[in-house]
C-alpha cells in the first residue's frame, strides 16, 4: 500500500501545494477541493495519507478528519450507443407563406 504525502505548515496552504496563505486561512480559494479529490483517489485506491510529518493514516478516517464525505465506490461506465448514421441527402425546405402565394 502506497502512502500519499501532503506538506503542510503555518501559513502553507492545507492541500500540500506548498503556496502561501493568508493569516487565519487552511486553504488556497479551491484547494479545499483539491484536497477533497486527492483523497478520495486516495481512497478507492487504497492508499494511506501523510500530513506534513505526522503519522500516515487511511485515507478514509483523514476524509472524515476534515469533514469531506466517503465517495461512493465506482461503477463502470455503461458505453454509449452510436448515433445513427446521417443521411447525406440534402435535407427538403420548408415553403414559406410568401413564396405559396406567388
Amino acid at each position: 500500500m502506497a502512502t500519499v504525502k501532503i506538506a503542510t505548515g503555518e501559513g502553507v496552504c492545507g492541500c500540500g501545494c506548498g503556496a502561501e496563505t493568508k493569516p487565519k486561512r487552511q486553504y488556497k480559494q479551491g484547494h479545499d477541493a483539491r484536497l477533497r479529490g486527492i483523497l478520495g483517489r486516495a481512497y478507492k485506491a487504497g492508499e494511506s495519507v501523510q500530513f506534513g510529518s505526522g503519522k500516515a493514516q487511511s485515507a478514509e478516517s483523514a476524509l472524515k478528519e476534515h469533514g469531506f464525505p466517503i465517495p461512493p465506490a465506482s461503477k463502470p461506465k455503461a458505453a454509449k450507443p452510436k448515433a445513427p448514421a446521417k443521411s447525406t441527402a440534402p435535407k427538403a425546405r420548408k415553403r414559406t407563406a410568401a413564396k405559396k402565394a406567388s
